[in-house]
C-alpha cells in the first residue's frame, strides 16, 4: 500500500451539506492507513474553517479575511476560555470578527 505525505481536497467548500463535508474528511482519513496531512484549498465561511480544524485538517485556505476586510471587519478568533466568557467564544465577537467601523476602534490607543 502506498504512503502519502499529504492530501489536498479541492472544491470542499462547494459541498452544501455540512454533514457531507465532514463525512468526506472522515472517509479520506479512514481510507488511507498512513494518516496523511489534509489540506483544504478554500473554506468560504467560519463554520467551514472550524469544521475543518475539528476534523484534523492541517492547512486551511480561505479568502474570508479579505472579504471581511473589505467591509471593515477583522478576523478575531480566540481558542481559549476567559473568565466571564463562554468557553470557545471570542470576548469581542461570536461571529469570528470584530467590526472595525465601530467607533471604539476609530483610533489607536
Amino acid at each position: 500500500q502506498q504512503s502519502y505525505e499529504g492530501i489536498v481536497i479541492v472544491g470542499w467548500h462547494h459541498i452544501q451539506s455540512r454533514n457531507e463535508r465532514i463525512e468526506l474528511l472522515q472517509k479520506v482519513l479512514n481510507s488511507i492507513s498512513s494518516k496523511p496531512r489534509l489540506s483544504i484549498l478554500a473554506a468560504s465561511n467560519l463554520a467551514q474553517i472550524l469544521d475543518a480544524a475539528r476534523n484534523n485538517v492541517c492547512t486551511i485556505g480561505s479568502s474570508l479575511p479579505v472579504a471581511w476586510a473589505r467591509s471593515y471587519k477583522a478576523m478575531n478568533l480566540r481558542f481559549c476560555s476567559h473568565t466571564g466568557s463562554k468557553e470557545g467564544q471570542s470576548i469581542d465577537s461570536t461571529e469570528g470578527y470584530i467590526d472595525l467601523s465601530n467607533e471604539k476602534y476609530c483610533r489607536d490607543a
